[in-house]
């Protein structure tokens, strides 16, 4: 599928497009994808600054007529960046990742700061993860909390999920399981896909908040589906509860084949090498018996 469709769906979420980059967002099924290329590139060397963002997140993800360009990705960004929050935040991006662009924390700081007077809520809790942990300039804790806060209240499920970790460990704030819970199930209402992962662990412990164990299994599966791997070996261990409630004894057929085969999975794709050879090993063993 062209990756490009996926970012063009922010046609219905009320993407700030400007008109000729609308009219030729509706007439895209007609183009050849290198044909649409041009086109918005064109439209981005002219001055249109919606089509300089919509080139960089084109140039970030790749696609059928679309290179990979991280480089090129963040000068498009730079382009657009004095006129939008959007660029300002994904060329900080930039800068902080190392991606495209030497990286530059201090200038990161700046970029964050900047896309956050334009009006780019996310850019008030990027900063502010680098004020709290002291990356690309001084140290200021309290006020960076204070930025994912005012993020977070504003419904950014981004910011939401950070402050939600801040609640959860402890860190930087006093610890309050309730809120974390709460701030967690708003961001993963909004498809947050940490946020859903959090929310599982903790609707599986029973943290702030009665124990769920079948609603944490749902949000691990949504997180799994956006992309956090970990996810499966969870899956598999809720559903071998089911399959031998005490531990020993199969009572539930259908729950041993969800076990194997999010168990196949987390031996396949679970990011921690550690324990992804643990799963394997669990695999084998069950395999020779």
């Amino acid at each position: 599928m062209f990756a490009l469709l996926l970012l063009l769906q922010a046609q219905d979420t009320g993407a700030n497009f400007s008109p000729a980059v609308k009219a030729l967002l509706d007439t895209r099924e007609t183009l050849a994808p290198e044909e649409f290329v041009r086109r918005i590139e064109t439209l981005a060397l002219q001055g249109d600054a919606s089509a300089s963002e919509l080139a960089g997140e084109a140039s970030n993800f790749g696609g059928i007529g679309w290179p990979r360009d991280p480089e090129k990705a963040c000068g498009w960004f730079e382009r657009a960046a004095p006129q939008r929050g959007d660029s300002a935040h994904n060329l900080a991006l930039c800068f902080e990742n190392g991606q495209g662009r030497p990286q530059d924390l201090a200038r990161a700081r700046t970029l964050y700061a900047s896309a956050a007077r334009l009006g780019w809520v996310q850019a008030k809790c990027a900063l502010g993860t680098l004020l709290v942990s002291g990356r690309g300039g001084p140290k200021d804790a309290p006020r960076g909390v204070a930025l994912c806060r005012e993020a977070a209240e504003s419904g950014n499920a981004n910011a939401q999920t950070d402050y939600a970790g801040w609640l959860l460990t402890g860190a930087n704030l006093p610890q309050d399981m309730v809120a974390a819970r709460r701030w967690l199930a708003d961001a993963a209402a909004q498809g947050q896909h940490n946020a859903e992962f959090l929310l599982g662990q903790m609707l599986w412990n029973g943290d702030g908040g009665p124990a769920d164990p079948g609603a944490a299994v749902a949000w691990w599966k949504k997180a799994y589906a956006g992309g956090r791997a970990d996810a499966a070996a969870l899956i598999s261990r809720a559903a071998f509860r089911r399959a031998a409630p005490d531990g020993k004894t199969v009572t539930d057929r259908e729950a041993v084949a969800e076990m194997m085969h999010w168990l196949r999975i987390a031996a396949a794709e679970e990011p921690d090498p550690k324990r992804r050879k643990e799963m394997a090993d669990i695999l084998a063993d069950i395999d020779k018996n």
